[in-house]
């Protein structure tokens, strides 16, 4: 499933993805202005994911934070795992290939300016930069941040967007090294806890059956959510049923008491989460669908 975005994709960001969070802000910056976020996101990339570009119009910064892959920027090529950050723009020539059995996972900026580009400069990642860092998580936090500031979509997000730009630089430079082994193990484990509850959710009944299906304990289940997700594992699980009930409601098939039913959930307790999920209780979201389809 992919999240809705707050423009039409433009032409230069790939379609070959399972699932994405992104905001656009100013696809056209002016030259006057020193900083200029112009878009940003998070990508599950699809088995296909495969990009080559002889030109790109801003700087663009990447941070693999799962999966394989390869890049290859001017001629050379560099694997793509756990902990890499890498820059292009302008006559950067540049190929971002995933490993098909093992799809990338990362965030993206794209920025122009003079001062974007003193940024580059300042911190050693100037067009064409291939970097491994130690310390993931400071830099998963602040693309999190850049992230929900520039999809809030409001008048200061531009000035937000850019202070936050500076933070993720500055995050970048006390990251260090190449990343430890266990940040690694750790990150590989929750993206197989993850996947399963994705393709299990509708037989799972508690993060303690989740953990127990994938052979880890309950509670550093919840301590890999918390740090890789932002989110309970509980509150995962509990998503992916009521998106699956959403889709069955919005298709017209079923009735609020047959989806509950389809997710072993009694009707009451299935109106409470539905309700925390979307913001509407079951019967409101099927009022308001149909209402909407008879416009």
């Amino acid at each position: 499933m992919t999240t809705a975005v707050t423009m039409h994709t433009p032409d230069f960001i790939s379609r070959q993805v399972r699932e994405a969070r992104r905001f656009y802000l100013n696809l056209r910056p002016s030259e006057k202005v020193g900083l200029s976020v112009v878009c940003g996101g998070w990508e599950r990339c699809s088995p296909d994911f495969s990009i080559s570009r002889e030109f790109f119009p801003y700087y663009g910064l990447e941070y693999v934070v799962g999966g394989k892959g390869r890049l290859i920027i001017n001629g050379q090529e560099y694997p793509l795992s756990y902990g890499i950050i890498f820059t292009y723009g302008g006559n950067v020539r540049h190929e971002i290939i995933t490993d098909p059995k093992e799809p990338l996972v990362k965030y993206f900026v794209d920025f122009s300016g003079t001062k974007g580009r003193k940024l580059l400069e300042t911190y050693r990642l100037t067009p064409g930069t291939f970097r491994r860092v130690a310390v993931g998580d400071n830099i998963q936090k602040a693309f999190e941040d850049l992230l929900q500031s520039g999809q809030q979509n409001t008048k200061g997000a531009k000035q937000l967007t850019g202070l936050y730009l500076e933070v993720l630089f500055a995050t970048i430079k006390d990251a260090g090294g190449p990343p430890q082994a266990n940040a690694q193990r750790s990150f590989a484990t929750f993206g197989r806890c993850k996947s399963y509850i994705e393709t299990n959710y509708a037989t799972l009944h508690t993060v303690q059956d989740a953990a127990g299906l994938c052979h880890v304990d309950a509670a550093y289940l919840c301590r890999l959510f918390k740090k890789f997700a932002h989110e309970s594992p509980h509150s995962f699980l509990q998503r992916m049923k009521m998106n699956h009930a959403a889709n069955l409601l919005e298709s017209g098939g079923y009735m609020v008491r047959h989806a509950a039913d389809m997710l072993n959930m009694d009707a009451f307790h299935f109106s409470r989460v539905f309700k925390r999920v979307h913001g509407l209780s079951p019967t409101a979201f099927v009022n308001a669908r149909a209402k909407g389809a008879g416009t």
